[in-house]
């Protein structure tokens, strides 16, 4: 089998080798892993994308430059799969239609427009049930399957497990404002109440999304540096602001293969608490949860279906700096509690969200477009141990807000056990 993975629109050029030097974005990375895993099974991989063309480990990466260079290289090619990493309207409408191979996949990592003109792929791969439930009121529903991203286990040791958690929180993604940080910094003062020796660091950059021209803090655009983050950054002296608070710490961006010993010297990890925003399947929150570290996050998107509420992390329901701010310091107040909820995020993770499973999922994914032109009924179906119907109770309780003061109830009833208790 030949398959042909096409990433034309990320702004630099990418191989497994680069990937290993500096940190890229989720999509990238997962793009990479994948592809790799899949010629590790004995399928024909090539990565189409603005890198040299070369051959690294087995897999065949080809330098392109435009949508209309790659369809002339695609129709060459003899693929029996393309995969495009989308998605830009621009090549569906007026490239796709051109592809030669026997099957075409848009693997739409971030969403994408619902537009008539994706009918002419025969499969689209969202990268969580929940983002594909957001479509299903398209006529073309039936195509849509999901298939998570995952984590590369030897970046994820067990030995991870044995290293001493401290007092500090960490804030993982991307420095730009659809990932929210400026909503941790507004609540962190509320944290440290709670909280007084913790510390935040910030494992990120806006240059994960090929962003270059950075503020006079050196950590984002200037806009969002001068409109979000500044007024949360500095504490007061003699009125003025101007100096930069010493517990909360920037590291840059974190190559994943050292990753995962940070956060495991921290007691909680913090994800996109942007309610404005969404998270399509959260690799921050694998990654934390690999490395044996609970995650808080909050009722947008995927973030329900990656982090399991009390059992390997918390989610917050409800946009309130207050809820917020008790979910981190309960946590970050309670090492048990952090590593209790750690061993099990690290086990859920490694059983559901390695690379190996999941490129067979693509495996059985081509396989049944190539014999049968159909989509595995494991790959549209919720992939929860629980039942049909609980699965229904739990998304209506999460949505309505006699869900909300049912959660209220229950948290409040947790915190009166706890106080018993001690």
């Amino acid at each position: 089998m030949r398959v042909c993975f096409y990433h034309q629109s990320f702004v630099k050029p990418f191989d497994f080798n680069s990937i290993k030097q500096y940190p890229v974005s989720g999509t990238v990375s997962t793009l990479i892993y994948i592809a790799h895993r899949l010629q590790s099974f004995g399928i024909d991989v090539t990565i189409c994308n603005k890198t040299e063309t070369q051959v690294i480990d087995g897999v065949k990466y080809r330098e392109i430059h435009s949508y209309s260079e790659f369809i002339d290289y695609e129709n060459q090619s003899n693929f029996d799969v393309v995969v495009y990493v989308g998605p830009e309207l621009e090549f569906a409408s007026q490239f796709a239609p051109l592809l030669k191979a026997k099957k075409k996949v848009m693997w739409a990592h971030n969403g994408w427009q619902s537009n008539s003109c994706f009918n002419i792929f025969d499969a689209i791969v969202c990268v969580s049930n929940s983002m594909r439930l957001h479509y299903s009121y398209l006529p073309i529903f039936e195509k849509i399957c999901f298939i998570h991203n995952g984590v590369k286990i030897n970046y994820f040791p067990q030995t991870l497990l044995s290293l001493e958690k401290t007092q500090k929180a960490i804030f993982i993604g991307s420095i730009t404002q659809s990932k929210g940080l400026h909503h941790v910094l507004r609540a962190w003062d509320q944290i440290k109440s709670l909280s007084p020796g913790a510390e935040l660091l910030v494992a990120g950059s806006a240059k994960l999304y090929g962003i270059d021209q950075l503020g006079s803090l050196g950590i984002a655009t200037p806009d969002y540096e001068d409109n979000f983050l500044k007024q949360y950054l500095f504490t007061s002296e003699g009125g003025s602001n101007n100096k930069l608070r010493d517990d909360v710490h920037f590291l840059g961006a974190v190559p994943h293969s050292s990753l995962g010993e940070l956060i495991a010297t921290c007691r909680v990890a913090l994800v996109n608490p942007s309610w404005e925003s969404s998270e399509t399947c959260c690799n921050s929150a694998l990654e934390a949860q690999a490395s044996g570290t609970p995650v808080v996050g909050i009722n947008i998107g995927s973030l329900p279906e990656v982090i399991r509420d009390r059992s390997t992390g918390i989610i917050v329901y409800r946009p309130d700096d207050n809820l917020y701010a008790q979910s981190v310091a309960s946590v970050l107040n309670d090492p048990t509690l952090s590593k209790k909820l750690g061993n099990s995020a690290r086990e859920f993770v490694l059983t559901n969200f390695n690379y190996e499973n999941q490129a067979k999922k693509w495996i059985t994914l081509f396989e049944f477009l190539l014999v049968n032109d159909s989509i595995p009924y494991e790959l549209t179906h919720n992939w929860y141990k629980d039942s049909f119907h609980l699965s229904v109770i739990k998304w209506i309780a999460r949505k309505t807000k006699l869900g909300l003061i049912a959660r209220e109830v229950i948290d409040n009833y947790r915190s009166i056990k706890k106080r018993d208790a001690k």
